[in-house]
């Protein structure tokens, strides 16, 4: 097993806040900050990216997560956006740089960013 950098376990306790902001909980959940602040750095600086990523997402398009920030952070399951079919792909091709990759055994059209964050394979630029 590889040992984190120490930028990364440094970056990664700074970022908690954000993702406490993104998670936004409800004040009855307040008393969940530590463990959830826990079970944050239980994950590396790429499953964290991974995660937030995720997330950040899902609100842009209006997609539920959880109210419980806890649950949010140990059970959702991060994954990229393919956008190949979807609603909407024309417009992220004219703002976004996408690309084609391999990911979890199949190819998909991707952000950029998605393609680096989600560590994926065979990356052609598609704009």
């Amino acid at each position: 097993m590889n040992p984190e950098p120490l930028d990364h376990v440094l970056k990664k306790r700074e970022t908690f806040k954000h993702m406490w902001a993104l998670l936004a909980p409800d004040d009855k959940y307040s008393d969940l900050y530590n463990q959830c602040m826990r079970e944050w750095n239980k994950r590396s600086y790429r499953q964290q990216q991974q995660l937030y990523w995720f997330i950040r997402e899902k609100r842009k398009r209006g997609e539920v997560v959880h109210d419980n920030p806890l649950y949010a952070l140990t059970y959702i399951k991060p994954h990229p956006y393919n956008w190949n079919g979807k609603e909407g792909i024309q417009t992220m091709m004219k703002t976004q740089k996408m690309v084609s990759a391999f990911y979890d055994g199949h190819f998909g059209i991707y952000t950029l960013c998605e393609s680096t964050i989600f560590e994926m394979t065979h990356i052609t630029p598609l704009n």
